[in-house]
């Protein structure tokens, strides 16, 4: 799309976005209902406008979920246009529940920030151990490896060797057989 056409289109107040278009019609309703009751306290159960009602209710938990580092769809923008109607966001708590704690939206992003690269520390940290856990496990393996008695098949001793004569066929031979083989040059056995 060439910017002309964007031009003309935003000069006609053309939605590039209908969650931000639907953001705003419910804004402009709380804005109503505050100017007709004094307050946002939009019950849960508002039958006038339950789509007003689940919209508050929705707003309260986007900052929440901003405010314990979760992905929200609370922007600063939002979040100041809300406080600009001294908006409840502790609204229908008692004392005792567990309350969204209003905090600034540079802290609020910040600790969203945070969360993020605990999380990608952690997950370095988990690939770390996981490889190191890799690494033990393949050397305990190796020395166990070197531990126990290899087994094979050996090819048949030469019939010039006199010593292993009788063994011509097959020889069953340790590891520790097998270096003491390689240290005598005497012995023509191929394994």
């Amino acid at each position: 799309m060439t910017p002309e056409r964007i031009a003309e289109l935003d000069s006609i107040g053309f939605c590039w976005s209908v969650d931000e278009y639907l953001w705003n019609v419910r804004f402009e309703e709380l804005k109503e209902y505050r100017e007709s009751k004094g307050n946002c306290l939009v019950p849960h159960n508002y039958l006038q406008n339950p789509q007003l009602a689940n919209w508050v209710i929705q707003q309260r938990q986007e900052l929440k979920k901003l405010s314990t580092g979760r992905r929200s769809a609370m922007k600063a923008e939002r979040f100041n246009k809300l406080n600009t109607l001294n908006f409840e966001w502790n609204a229908g708590r008692s004392s005792s529940s567990i309350v969204v704690q209003t905090v600034p939206m540079e802290r609020a992003i910040s600790i969203s920030q945070a969360h993020a690269a605990h999380q990608a520390m952690m997950a370095e940290m988990m690939q770390a151990h996981a490889l190191a856990q890799a690494q033990v496990q393949a050397q305990a393996q190796t020395q166990v490896a070197a531990q126990q008695p290899y087994v094979g098949i050996a090819a048949p001793v030469p019939a010039a060797s006199k010593d292993y004569q009788h063994d011509q066929d097959q020889a069953v031979i340790t590891m520790e057989g097998l270096h003491e083989a390689a240290e005598t040059e005497s012995n023509e056995c191929v394994v």
